[in-house]
């Protein structure tokens, strides 16, 4: 994949996911996860499940807005250097970066 580990953790491109193979996915994860593309620019990833193993990446990528909507389960997300944020079921998250 695009990047180089930092922290211990992969770097992937949420985005390229689908192009790439879904390389460096566990297999759980790539069973609930279900990736579209309606057009350019316009990326949709939804999470059907509950993947029995923990899953965690360093995510770059183009400038974006992120909108995660948590209807069950749990996360944690953070952008470089702040702390993290801890989501739980009837979340809504919004994330905006203007870089990549």
């Amino acid at each position: 994949m695009k990047g180089t580990a930092i922290s211990g953790l992969p770097t992937l491109d949420p985005c390229a996911l689908q192009e790439r193979g879904w390389r460096g996915v566990p297999e759980e994860w790539r069973l609930a996860v279900h990736a579209r593309q309606p057009c350019a620019g316009l990326h949709i990833t939804c999470v059907s499940g509950r993947p029995g193993v923990q899953w965690a990446f360093r995510s770059a990528g183009a400038a974006a807005l992120n909108i995660s909507i948590l209807l069950a389960g749990h996360m944690r997300t953070a952008f470089d250097n702040a702390p993290a944020l801890d989501a739980d079921s009837g979340s809504l998250i919004l994330m905006a970066s203007g870089e990549h």
